[in-house]
């Protein structure tokens, strides 16, 4: 009896934003493996942006103590953990977070070096 092998489409970065955190799937992780703090904003369209900063960058002193935020990176996701972050989030996008997980896509830019989270695009 002959198999058919099935295939499956390119794995797709996705964020998973709650009234306490955003944690980035192993995909969506890749670009903070070795960052020591990030910064998040929120871009003109609504969408969230986080960027990866080394630590040499973090520690310089030209950026604000407050944007900096921590990054925990594991083999499998990576998380942000900060309540007053995503009120602020909440505020600025309209989006309303609870405990429960909202899933977003991702799309990393390569020249910019940010991961946008694509909240505007709707969730999952």
């Amino acid at each position: 009896m002959p198999i058919h092998w099935l295939q499956t489409k390119d794995r797709i970065g996705q964020a998973s934003l709650t009234s306490k955190y955003i944690t980035l799937n192993s995909v969506a992780s890749l670009p903070f493996r070795s960052a020591y703090k990030v910064q998040v904003g929120v871009d003109d369209g609504g969408d969230i942006v986080i960027a990866a900063l080394s630590k040499e960058r973090a520690l310089r002193g030209d950026l604000d103590e407050g944007a900096l935020q921590n990054i925990s990176y594991r083999k499998s996701y990576s998380r942000i953990c900060s309540t007053e972050l995503m009120r602020e989030i909440a505020a600025t996008t309209g989006l309303s977070l609870t405990e429960a997980a909202q899933a977003y896509e991702t799309s990393w830019d390569e020249k910019e070096g940010n991961l946008t989270i694509m909240v505007r695009k709707g969730g999952h």
